[in-house]
Parts: structure tokens; sequence; C-alpha cells
């Protein structure tokens, strides 16, 4: 996610991770990746900046945002 903009969820990045450790090989290769990181929930927690809780109102909110 940090480097390439894809965020796909775990369990489905099996077979790009086969590709990157060379255990596949060939002239075109199609990885399917399903899914995406945000439902492994303790994985998009080690990546992601701390939540901020703010009051439920436009002015909370846009102080938070900065």
């Amino acid at each position: 996610a940090a480097l390439e903009g894809v965020y796909c969820e775990p369990s489905s990045a099996i077979g790009l991770a086969a590709v990157l450790r060379g255990d596949v090989a060939g002239e075109r290769i199609v990885c399917t990746l399903t899914g995406h990181g945000l439902k492994d929930g303790g994985s998009a927690e080690t990546h992601a900046p701390p939540t901020v809780e703010v009051d439920p109102d436009p002015d909370s909110i846009a102080a938070a945002v900065g």
C-alpha cells in the first residue's frame, strides 16, 4: 500500500508473493487481488496513524483535520 498504491487483503496477496519470491515464472503472469486491505483491521491499524476522536460537529472535525 505504501509503495505501489495497492492495498489488498493479505490473504489475497499470496499469488503476488509467489511471483516476487520467484516461485512462479512465465512470459505473462496475472495476479488477481480480491478484496481490500481494510478487511484486515489489524493490518490497517499497523500502517495507519492513530485515530483521533472528535465531537460530531463540523467545527470539531475541521479543527482535527487542520
